[in-house]
């Protein structure tokens, strides 16, 4: 549940940091020019960027846990996955951002 909400405060705070005017604005109108497949999931949607954030904390979670990865670990990854894009999707519809 911590790194649930910790991810999702990742994420936040760097699609927030990379908004219009701030501090990594630049890096996002380079992913969205350059690799425009890559923008969304990478930098420019929270709730896609689940995919690869969710996917990095999760299994860095188990490897810094000395977690063995049998088949309910490999089943909670993309359960983590979509109750963080879950998450973050519900965040963006209260905070009206989207």
């Amino acid at each position: 549940m911590i790194t649930l909400l910790l991810t999702s405060l990742f994420i936040f705070g760097l699609w927030l940091s990379s908004a219009e005017g701030m501090i990594l604005d630049d890096l996002r109108w380079r992913f969205i020019s350059q690799f425009p497949e890559l923008a969304k999931p990478v930098i420019d949607c929270p709730t896609c960027m689940a995919s690869v954030y969710g996917t990095i904390a999760y299994w860095g979670n188990v490897i810094i846990a000395n977690q063995p990865v049998d088949a309910l670990t490999a089943i909670g990854w993309p359960i983590f996955v979509l109750c963080l894009a879950g998450l973050n999707g519900i965040i963006l519809k209260l905070a009206k951002w989207s």
